[in-house]
Protein backbone atom coordinates (compact mmCIF):
# COMPACT_ATOMS: atom_id res chain seq x y z
CA UNK A 1 0.00 0.00 0.00
CA UNK A 2 1.56 3.35 -0.95
CA UNK A 3 -0.56 5.02 1.96
CA UNK A 4 1.53 5.48 4.55
CA UNK A 5 0.74 3.32 7.69
CA UNK A 6 2.32 4.76 10.68
CA UNK A 7 3.70 4.17 13.54
CA UNK A 8 4.05 0.31 15.41
CA UNK A 9 4.63 -0.78 11.41
CA UNK A 10 7.80 -2.23 9.83
CA UNK A 11 9.51 -0.28 7.48
CA UNK A 12 7.65 -2.01 4.36
CA UNK A 13 3.77 -1.98 3.21
CA UNK A 14 2.30 -4.93 2.51
CA UNK A 15 2.47 -3.98 -1.33
CA UNK A 16 5.82 -2.73 -1.58
CA UNK A 17 8.05 -4.98 -3.55
CA UNK A 18 9.47 -7.56 -1.15
CA UNK A 19 13.28 -6.66 0.05
CA UNK A 20 13.72 -10.89 -0.33
CA UNK A 21 11.46 -14.21 -0.84
CA UNK A 22 12.91 -15.78 1.91
CA UNK A 23 11.99 -12.52 4.76
CA UNK A 24 7.79 -12.32 4.34
CA UNK A 25 6.36 -9.06 5.08
CA UNK A 26 4.99 -8.62 8.89
CA UNK A 27 3.50 -5.81 9.48
CA UNK A 28 4.41 -4.96 13.35
CA UNK A 29 1.09 -4.71 15.28
CA UNK A 30 -0.16 -1.41 16.21
CA UNK A 31 -1.12 0.08 19.25
CA UNK A 32 -4.78 -1.50 20.25
CA UNK A 33 -5.81 1.68 21.67
CA UNK A 34 -5.81 3.23 17.92
CA UNK A 35 -8.60 2.01 16.29
CA UNK A 36 -7.68 3.45 12.63
CA UNK A 37 -4.49 1.80 12.97
CA UNK A 38 -5.51 -1.37 13.96
CA UNK A 39 -8.18 -1.41 11.06
CA UNK A 40 -5.28 -0.23 8.90
CA UNK A 41 -2.89 -3.02 9.77
CA UNK A 42 -5.88 -5.61 9.51
CA UNK A 43 -6.24 -4.90 6.17
CA UNK A 44 -3.05 -5.35 5.53
CA UNK A 45 -2.45 -8.42 7.22
CA UNK A 46 -5.39 -9.50 5.72
CA UNK A 47 -3.96 -8.67 1.76
CA UNK A 48 -0.20 -10.08 3.21
CA UNK A 49 -2.29 -13.59 3.72
CA UNK A 50 -3.91 -13.63 0.64
CA UNK A 51 -0.69 -13.24 -1.56
CA UNK A 52 0.69 -16.16 0.58
CA UNK A 53 -2.27 -18.37 -0.16
CA UNK A 54 -1.86 -17.68 -3.57
CA UNK A 55 1.76 -18.78 -3.63
CA UNK A 56 1.07 -21.82 -1.37
CA UNK A 57 -1.74 -22.80 -3.41
CA UNK A 58 -0.54 -22.70 -6.66
CA UNK A 59 2.60 -25.23 -5.44
CA UNK A 60 -0.08 -27.41 -4.20
CA UNK A 61 -1.60 -26.93 -7.62
CA UNK A 62 1.28 -27.91 -9.61
CA UNK A 63 2.10 -30.85 -7.26
CA UNK A 64 -1.85 -32.72 -8.26
CA UNK A 65 -0.89 -31.98 -11.75
CA UNK A 66 2.16 -34.19 -11.76
CA UNK A 67 0.49 -36.45 -10.15
CA UNK A 68 -1.78 -37.03 -12.96
CA UNK A 69 0.07 -40.12 -14.23
CA UNK A 70 -1.24 -42.22 -12.30
CA UNK A 71 -4.87 -40.95 -13.08
CA UNK A 72 -4.30 -41.45 -16.87
CA UNK A 73 -4.24 -45.07 -16.34
CA UNK A 74 -7.42 -45.14 -14.54
CA UNK A 75 -9.54 -43.20 -17.37
CA UNK A 76 -10.77 -43.65 -21.03
CA UNK A 77 -8.14 -43.52 -23.46
CA UNK A 78 -9.65 -40.19 -24.96
CA UNK A 79 -9.48 -38.15 -21.50
CA UNK A 80 -5.70 -40.31 -20.76
CA UNK A 81 -4.84 -37.95 -24.44
CA UNK A 82 -6.00 -34.73 -23.12
CA UNK A 83 -4.45 -34.94 -20.05
CA UNK A 84 -1.01 -36.27 -21.31
CA UNK A 85 -1.21 -33.49 -24.16
CA UNK A 86 -2.17 -30.41 -21.63
CA UNK A 87 -0.72 -31.35 -18.17
CA UNK A 88 2.70 -30.16 -19.34
CA UNK A 89 1.61 -26.74 -20.65
CA UNK A 90 -0.56 -26.67 -17.53
CA UNK A 91 2.72 -27.10 -15.69
CA UNK A 92 4.74 -24.98 -17.32
CA UNK A 93 2.54 -21.81 -16.88
CA UNK A 94 2.35 -22.34 -13.17
CA UNK A 95 5.22 -22.89 -12.65
CA UNK A 96 6.21 -19.44 -14.49
CA UNK A 97 3.75 -17.94 -12.44
CA UNK A 98 5.51 -19.60 -9.03
CA UNK A 99 8.72 -18.34 -9.49
CA UNK A 100 7.63 -14.65 -10.74
CA UNK A 101 5.71 -14.53 -7.23
CA UNK A 102 9.07 -15.82 -5.81
CA UNK A 103 10.56 -12.41 -6.56
CA UNK A 104 7.86 -10.48 -5.11
CA UNK A 105 5.43 -11.59 -2.78
CA UNK A 106 4.00 -8.35 -2.18
CA UNK A 107 0.30 -7.08 -3.20
CA UNK A 108 1.66 -5.28 -6.46
CA UNK A 109 4.59 -8.07 -6.82
CA UNK A 110 1.51 -10.93 -6.52
CA UNK A 111 -0.46 -9.03 -9.24
CA UNK A 112 2.43 -8.38 -11.61
CA UNK A 113 3.57 -11.72 -11.13
CA UNK A 114 -0.19 -12.93 -13.02
CA UNK A 115 -0.45 -10.11 -15.27
CA UNK A 116 3.14 -11.15 -17.05
CA UNK A 117 2.53 -14.48 -16.94
CA UNK A 118 -1.43 -13.71 -18.14
CA UNK A 119 -0.92 -14.97 -21.84
CA UNK A 120 0.52 -18.42 -21.09
CA UNK A 121 -1.58 -19.10 -18.36
CA UNK A 122 -4.64 -18.00 -20.28
CA UNK A 123 -3.61 -20.23 -23.07
CA UNK A 124 -2.91 -23.25 -21.44
CA UNK A 125 -6.15 -23.13 -19.35
CA UNK A 126 -8.41 -22.59 -22.48
CA UNK A 127 -6.93 -25.00 -24.62
CA UNK A 128 -7.61 -27.67 -21.96
CA UNK A 129 -11.11 -26.28 -21.11
CA UNK A 130 -11.87 -27.00 -24.29
CA UNK A 131 -10.26 -30.34 -24.77
CA UNK A 132 -12.17 -31.46 -21.99
CA UNK A 133 -15.53 -30.45 -23.31
CA UNK A 134 -15.23 -31.61 -26.65
CA UNK A 135 -15.31 -35.15 -25.07
CA UNK A 136 -18.59 -35.05 -23.44
CA UNK A 137 -17.57 -36.44 -19.78
CA UNK A 138 -20.08 -38.70 -18.06
CA UNK A 139 -20.76 -36.93 -14.56
CA UNK A 140 -18.75 -39.68 -12.69
CA UNK A 141 -16.26 -38.89 -15.13
CA UNK A 142 -15.90 -35.43 -14.42
CA UNK A 143 -16.31 -35.64 -10.57
CA UNK A 144 -13.27 -37.85 -10.58
CA UNK A 145 -11.38 -36.03 -12.51
CA UNK A 146 -12.04 -33.26 -10.01
CA UNK A 147 -11.22 -35.02 -7.40
CA UNK A 148 -7.74 -35.44 -8.89
CA UNK A 149 -6.80 -31.89 -9.50
CA UNK A 150 -8.00 -28.96 -9.99
CA UNK A 151 -9.97 -27.90 -13.34
CA UNK A 152 -8.43 -24.94 -15.10
CA UNK A 153 -12.09 -23.55 -14.84
CA UNK A 154 -11.93 -24.29 -10.69
CA UNK A 155 -8.38 -23.07 -10.93
CA UNK A 156 -9.18 -19.50 -11.96
CA UNK A 157 -12.17 -19.08 -9.33
CA UNK A 158 -9.53 -19.30 -6.86
CA UNK A 159 -7.57 -16.55 -8.57
CA UNK A 160 -10.49 -14.21 -8.67
CA UNK A 161 -11.29 -15.02 -5.31
CA UNK A 162 -7.86 -14.00 -3.87
CA UNK A 163 -7.60 -11.12 -5.97
CA UNK A 164 -11.15 -9.52 -5.20
CA UNK A 165 -9.66 -10.46 -1.32
CA UNK A 166 -6.54 -8.60 -2.21
CA UNK A 167 -8.42 -5.62 -3.32
CA UNK A 168 -10.67 -5.61 -1.15
CA UNK A 169 -7.77 -4.73 1.47
CA UNK A 170 -6.07 -2.21 -0.62
CA UNK A 171 -6.75 1.29 -0.38
CA UNK A 172 -8.22 2.76 -4.09
CA UNK A 173 -5.43 5.37 -3.10
CA UNK A 174 -2.79 3.29 -2.98
CA UNK A 175 -0.58 2.48 -6.15
CA UNK A 176 -1.14 -0.80 -6.49
CA UNK A 177 -4.71 -0.67 -6.60
CA UNK A 178 -4.67 -0.56 -10.45
CA UNK A 179 -2.47 -3.33 -10.92
CA UNK A 180 -4.19 -5.50 -8.91
CA UNK A 181 -7.42 -4.47 -10.48
CA UNK A 182 -5.62 -5.46 -14.00
CA UNK A 183 -4.95 -8.60 -12.71
CA UNK A 184 -8.56 -9.22 -11.15
CA UNK A 185 -10.26 -8.30 -14.61
CA UNK A 186 -7.27 -10.26 -16.27
CA UNK A 187 -8.56 -13.26 -14.24
CA UNK A 188 -12.31 -12.54 -15.07
CA UNK A 189 -11.54 -12.90 -18.80
CA UNK A 190 -9.95 -16.13 -18.43
CA UNK A 191 -12.77 -17.71 -16.37
CA UNK A 192 -15.12 -16.41 -18.73
CA UNK A 193 -13.25 -18.21 -21.78
CA UNK A 194 -13.34 -21.45 -19.81
CA UNK A 195 -16.56 -21.32 -19.18
CA UNK A 196 -17.48 -21.90 -22.60
CA UNK A 197 -15.99 -24.84 -22.36
CA UNK A 198 -17.82 -26.00 -19.28
CA UNK A 199 -18.17 -29.69 -17.53
CA UNK A 200 -20.13 -27.74 -15.13
CA UNK A 201 -21.84 -23.68 -15.33
CA UNK A 202 -19.87 -21.73 -13.24
CA UNK A 203 -22.05 -18.63 -11.60
CA UNK A 204 -22.23 -15.49 -13.28
CA UNK A 205 -18.99 -13.31 -12.94
CA UNK A 206 -19.30 -9.40 -12.18
CA UNK A 207 -16.26 -6.71 -12.21
CA UNK A 208 -14.92 -4.82 -9.97
CA UNK A 209 -17.97 -2.25 -10.63
CA UNK A 210 -20.55 -4.89 -9.95
CA UNK A 211 -21.72 -5.29 -13.63
CA UNK A 212 -21.37 -8.46 -15.66
CA UNK A 213 -18.36 -9.30 -17.80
Amino acid sequence: MSAVLGTGFSSFSCDSPSPSPFHPLRPSLPSLSDPALMSTWQSARRAMLSCKEFARSERYYIASLHSLSSYEESVPPALARVVHTHVPSLIAASQSFVDALARDSSSWGTANAFLINWEVIQSAFIACSEALHSLDLDAETAKSLRDAVELPVDRVAKYIFLFQDILTHTPPTSSSWSTIQRALQSAMWIARMCEDYPLERVPELEDSDGGSL
